[in-house]
Parts: C-alpha cells; structure tokens; sequence
C-alpha cells in the first residue's frame, strides 16, 4: 500500500493529534442543550473491563537475501514428456541428469524489505487494582491487520552444458546446453497482532495516565514465487562425425508459488491516557510499539524442478488506536 502524499511521520502526527483532541472534548462544556455525565472524582480505576479499539498500524518488515535452485536435468526429463518417438534420446538423457545435477542456483536480493500503512482494530480484556494515585494491572488485546510489503521481482540468468564432463557422446536428439531465466519474488502478509501486557499508572480525578510492556505476537505468512524458463540447444542431424549442427529444439517454463505461516513473538512497549467519561465507561488513547525480531521462512518444493530458498523476514510495528473500555464490576452501581 503507498502513500504519495502523505508521509508516515505526518500521519502519525494527525492520528496523535486527533487522539488528544478528542480526549480533550470529552471535558469540554457541550456548546447548547444537555451536560456530558459527571464521573465521579475520583474515579475507582479497580476491576475487570474489557472494550474495543481502532486505529492504524505501520508496519516495517526486512527480507533478508535468498537462493533458488532450478534442477534443469529434471527439466530436460520433462520437457519430453513420458512419451518418446523412436528417434528421440532427450528423456533418457534427463533421467540421467535429474536429481544429481546440473543444476543452477540464483542468488537473489530481499532489497531490504519496506513499510506498509493499514486499519487495524480489535478488543482487549483486562483487570487493574488502584493502590491511591496508583494504578497497576494485566491486559490482553488481539487485533486484525492487513499489512503487506514484497520484494521487487529479482532476475538471473544461467547456462549448462549437459555433455562436459561427461560420458555421453553427440548424436541425434541430444541436448549439448540449456540457457535459463528464472524470476523470483517474496511477499511478506501480516493478518493480526496480539499482545500480553502489565500495565502501571498514575489516576487524578477522571484521568489515567499510564504504561504498557510484556509480549507481543503476530501471525505471518511470506510467499514465494519462482518462474524458469530453460531454452534447449542441442543436435537434431549429424552432417559428418564431428560435425554436428547445433539448433534450438524447444523450451520448458518450471513455476512454483507456495507459501509458509508462522506466529512471530517478540516484545511489546507503550503507553496512553483514558478518561472517566461515566462510572461504566472510559475512553482514550494508546500507543504501543511491537518488535518481533527475525524468522526463517521455509517453502516446500518436493517434487521440483524450481527448489526455493529459505527466506528471513524481520519485522516491528507501531500502531496508535482509541479505546472504549466498559468496566464490568461498576454495572449496577
């Protein structure tokens, strides 16, 4: 997802902004008619709530360099089919190739990953008991987000010549070399967050001021795609003993798109403010800081030809929402 025009600095500053200022008009007079509900002061931060949030996340993600590896042996065994004609040799010389080689590897880029912007929103659960001015407690938050950056397509190209080195003689059918293009990209999704986290705060009248750390969770899925496509040059006639006439016979394009899911766990910091709008209810805003550090990803590739690498993924998140929280144990009171 870009933002052109907005930088993530800039909607950082909008979404901080229009937090305070919200906070901030909950304890203003209301212009004409009716009053806004006074808390009581103070207000008993103690017990158990649970609410909702909403916000926006930003989402920073590093992917690391990787490898493919592409068996053109097993290529050239397919590129035949399991069908032969009476004059054709190809299969049997790709069975012979397959699964010990020649096989070529590619050396791709992760580029260093990059940043995504995206809507978040979700719940949390927890309990606190106030000692004074003192306030400390244990929450749980889960939230849906849908952050996604990838890697700009990497290209690399490779030759292999199936007769050096090797016992086979040129006659007709058989390929001398193959030239390869092989494509690969990596896309990194992230489908929610979650968090376990102490919390510790200062209460005055209505207000709560307060601190958050523990564990953060997110659950993770990089994509691999990988496409190689392999020319096949070798000898359709013999003209003379040693002279054979080198010709392109055909192509075959290998594809692999596979995927692997993982929870990263990492830590989670922040803080923010809440307001006492009635003896049930209590609104603010938070802001919290996840760092899940780095993980291998690993893509099954069993069968081939195209064998992708495995990839690391790093990643943290910053995301700022407003919370409404309904304390249970005040219902009724």
């Amino acid at each position: 997802m870009k933002y052109p025009y907005f930088s993530t600095k800039t909607l950082r500053t909008v979404l901080l902004a229009g937090g305070f200022a919200l906070v901030a008009g909950l304890t203003a007079p209301p212009a004409s008619g009716g009053e806004f509900p006074k808390p009581p002061s103070p207000f008993d931060w103690s017990g158990f709530y649970i609410g909702g949030n909403v916000g926006a996340a930003w989402s920073d993600y590093g992917i690391s360099d990787y490898r493919t590896t592409v068996d053109v042996g097993q290529q050239l065994f397919q590129f035949e089919g399991p069908f032969l004609t009476s004059t054709s040799d190809v299969q049997p010389q790709g069975l012979i190739m397959m699964g010990g080689g020649p096989d070529l590897v590619f050396n791709h880029s992760g580029h260093g990953g990059g940043s995504d912007v995206s809507v978040t929103g979700g719940g949390q659960i927890g309990y606190q008991m106030q000692w004074g001015h003192f306030v400390g407690g244990l929450e749980g938050a889960f939230n849906g987000v849908s952050s996604s950056t990838d890697t700009s397509k990497s290209q690399g190209f490779g030759r292999v010549d199936f007769l050096r080195d090797s016992w086979l003689q040129p006659q007709d059918g058989f390929v001398e070399f193959a030239e390869t293009s092989e494509t690969s990209l990596r896309q990194v999704d992230t489908h929610w967050n979650g968090a376990l986290m102490g919390r510790l705060g200062y209460a005055t009248g209505p207000w709560l001021f307060y601190g958050t750390g523990g564990v953060s969770f997110a659950g993770v899925t990089v994509h691999a795609d990988e496409t190689a496509h392999t020319n096949f040059f070798g000898f359709q006639q013999m003209v003379g003993p040693n002279e054979p006439i080198n010709n392109f016979l055909g192509s075959i394009t290998s594809r692999y798109h596979g995927s692997d899911d993982s929870v990263l766990v990492g830590y989670a910091a922040g803080g923010g403010l809440e307001y006492a709008v009635t003896t049930i209810c209590s609104m603010g805003v938070e802001y919290r800081h996840n760092g899940f550090g780095s993980q291998d990803f690993h893509f099954s590739s069993k069968q081939g030809p195209v064998f992708p690498g495995n990839t690391s993924v790093d990643a943290d998140s910053d995301q700022v929402t407003f919370r409404v929280n309904f304390w249970l144990g005040h219902m009724g009171h």
